[in-house]
């Protein structure tokens, strides 16, 4: 499912993914760099919740959810776009998973079936913050 994810569907958001699956365990090694980076004023705002939401569309296009977007899984690039991160947590739309700590309020039951407005509550919460 992840190295579908990232070469795949993710194909041309993330460069350089090298793909490794050994005992269990798997290792994806892909770039852009960036870094976390604290947003200035509204503008910036702006800017990274329309590339957040660039690649949370694609993802829904493919059926799959990312489950975790918060401003720890978002970088700023060098250039100045902003990339989501960390896709452990990614599942198909339908699947049932464990409810994370960040969630909607619907899906606190302990468990929910993955769905696309998930991850929309999430990036409404983004700019709450």
């Amino acid at each position: 499912f992840h190295k579908d994810l990232y070469t795949r569907i993710l194909k041309g958001h993330y460069e350089h993914i090298t793909y490794k699956e050994s005992r269990g365990r798997i290792n994806l090694i892909y770039g852009p760099v960036g870094y976390l980076c604290t947003l200035k004023n509204e503008d910036e705002l702006r800017y990274a919740i329309y590339d957040i939401l660039e690649i949370v569309s694609k993802l829904h296009r493919e059926e799959v959810v990312h489950r975790d977007i918060r401003w720890d899984n978002v970088v700023k690039l060098t250039n100045g776009k902003w990339l989501l991160i960390d896709f452990e947590e990614a599942a198909r739309i339908g699947d049932e998973r464990d409810t994370l700590i960040i969630s909607a309020p619907e899906y606190e039951n302990g468990t929910d079936t993955c769905q696309a407005s998930g991850d929309i509550w999430m990036i409404g919460k983004l700019m709450d913050e």
